[in-house]
């Protein structure tokens, strides 16, 4: 089944075959970080992966989650397409998570939040030194430290994706609690949605600087 038998979808797959590749769609709270660091690591032939940013400030989870709604209904997907939810624990009551990952459970949807931040799984691609104790300002300072520059604005997809294994290493090291809708402590689940995308896409590489 071609791109113009799907309802209403936007991407342009005109590579024959490959029309049909799996799709993930990824709701994030941030606005420019997670949708720059998907968009440069990951190209695949067999798997696209869209990331549905945060716009005009809306980062809330239950916002992320309402986004993600949307576009299930906006779009006719596949049986294998994926949809995720990438948040943060930081800035939001436990209370907000839960309902969110209730819902996304409910509606079949995954979920890869960090904690404290997205940063935390972008540091793991460089080193696995953590401290329990991290808030994301303090992540984005371990970020900048390896790097020996960091803007969330605009990040070098090429600082990190030559490392995707390292990185899911140590993010699986750290999820002590597999069952965990999100990590109690420093740590990160997109770890998860990373391996699904390598799964599903079979070769992950990285985009041509």
């Amino acid at each position: 089944m071609g791109i113009t038998s799907r309802k209403k979808r936007p991407l342009d797959r005109s590579m024959g075959a490959v029309r049909d590749a799996s799709l993930i769609i990824i709701a994030t709270e941030g606005k420019e970080t997670e949708k720059q660091y998907f968009d440069g690591v990951f190209q695949s032939s067999k798997i696209r992966v869209l990331v549905l940013p945060t716009i005009d400030g809306d980062s809330a989870p239950s916002h992320v989650l309402k986004r993600l709604v949307q576009f299930k209904k906006d779009y006719q997907l596949n049986g294998t397409d994926q949809l995720w939810l990438v948040v943060d624990v930081d800035r939001w009551p436990v209370k907000n998570l839960k309902a969110v990952a209730q819902s996304s459970d409910q509606k079949k949807f995954r979920m890869a939040v960090s904690n404290p931040c997205f940063e935390i799984w972008l540091y793991l691609h460089l080193s696995d030194e953590v401290n329990e104790s991290w808030r994301s300002k303090d992540v984005e300072v371990a970020l900048r430290t390896k790097l020996g520059s960091y803007n969330k604005s605009k990040i070098q997809a090429s600082d990190f994706a030559s490392h995707l294994a390292d990185a899911i290493k140590r993010a699986s090291k750290l999820d002590q609690k597999e069952t965990a809708r999100w990590p109690s402590k420093t740590g990160t689940h997109v770890y998860r949605l990373v391996k699904e995308i390598r799964r599903l896409g079979k070769l992950s590489r990285p985009a041509n600087p």
